[in-house]
């Protein structure tokens, strides 16, 4: 790999610790993936979110519920996940869709760009 692609790779890994570690932006970020996610997809019918009740103590259930508008039915805060999970259950399996998970898998991704070890 080249100075430049590893600076650039550097520079977004960087920018991208920045959001996903900052535990004030995860409500946020979490109901950005939902509304995504489920905005895609045709048959909701099956499919059920569960949330870490830990990130929405702020705004609580109702306020969840706004947030989430029409697709407020297919969401639950769950007190047993932790902070910055986001779990999609459906009639075949389960997806971990949380972003902090996401940022797990880019860290690896540029950790193994970059030729450092995992730590």
């Amino acid at each position: 790999m080249g100075d430049l692609d590893q600076l650039a790779a550097a520079m977004v890994r960087r920018a991208l610790a920045k959001i996903f570690d900052d535990a004030d932006q995860r409500s946020e970020q979490v109901i950005s993936v939902i509304r995504n996610w489920l905005g895609e997809q045709s048959a909701l019918a099956r499919v059920t979110i569960r949330i870490s009740a830990a990130d929405f103590a702020d705004i609580g259930e109702e306020g969840l519920r706004d947030a989430l508008g029409e697709f407020a039915e297919h969401v639950t805060a769950d007190r047993s996940l932790a902070s910055g999970s986001c779990m999609i259950d459906a009639h075949v399996g389960s997806i971990n869709l949380a972003p902090l998970s996401q940022w797990r898998e880019l860290e690896k991704a540029f950790q193994a760009m970059l030729g450092e070890r995992a730590q």
